[in-house]
């Protein structure tokens, strides 16, 4: 049976959940101190990596709301940009953004009671907007003038573990409410059974 191009979507979004996977873990490997690297190289590879997640996030919405058609434009299936692609979105579908949630086990049994909405910091989309222009201003040497200055670069490994722990918070399961306000796509970025991105998608009963 052939299968539709949004769940090819979705799958495709599950695959780019997979990378946002790989590239924390090389960003905890160097903040944890398993990568020797000269002190600014880290500095620079953790913001690189952090700049590339905020595209695949912004990619990844693109993914999900493959139903919506303008989705498909040239202009959008050509964009990297996280923030073209975020504002693009917003004018589509105001709801579009990962809502991050919580599993709850029953006590009974080893299964899923219910889902609640999870409250603590995470990476919202103003947060996700904040960070891809801190990445640009980090991946960039600077003007001659500020060179000239010799001001030593305030080098912060700490604020890199809290970006990391906003990301995983918002994506660890996540809900994305589709167009359609009967159809939402659920995501689980480590399964019990595999450990890979599983998504989901759930329509209301009528």
């Amino acid at each position: 049976m052939k299968r539709d191009k949004s769940s090819a979507m979705r799958d495709l979004y599950c695959d780019l959940m997979e990378e946002v996977k790989r590239r924390i873990a090389v960003v905890n490997s160097i903040t944890a101190g398993l990568m020797p690297l000269p002190s600014i190289v880290a500095y620079e590879t953790c913001y690189l990596q952090l700049r590339i997640i905020c595209e695949i996030i912004a990619l990844g919405c693109l993914a999900a709301h493959g139903d919506i058609p303008q989705t498909k434009s040239k202009r959008l299936l050509k964009a990297y940009n996280a923030d073209d692609i975020i504002k693009n979105l917003e004018k589509l579908h105001p709801d579009f953004y990962p809502v991050p949630t919580r599993q709850i086990c029953a006590p009974e049994k080893d299964k899923v009671g219910k889902v609640e909405a999870i409250t603590e910091d995470y990476l919202q989309k103003s947060d996700l907007l904040k960070l891809y222009g801190e990445c640009g201003n980090v991946l960039h040497r600077g003007n001659l003038k500020h060179i000239l200055s010799q001001k030593e670069r305030n080098i912060s490994f700490k604020k890199i573990e809290a970006w990391v722990q906003k990301i995983m918070t918002l994506l660890n399961h996540h809900q994305i409410q589709l167009i359609d306000e009967d159809k939402m796509f659920w995501v689980l970025m480590q399964a019990k059974k595999d450990g890979r991105v599983h998504g989901a998608l759930m329509e209301k009963m009528s």
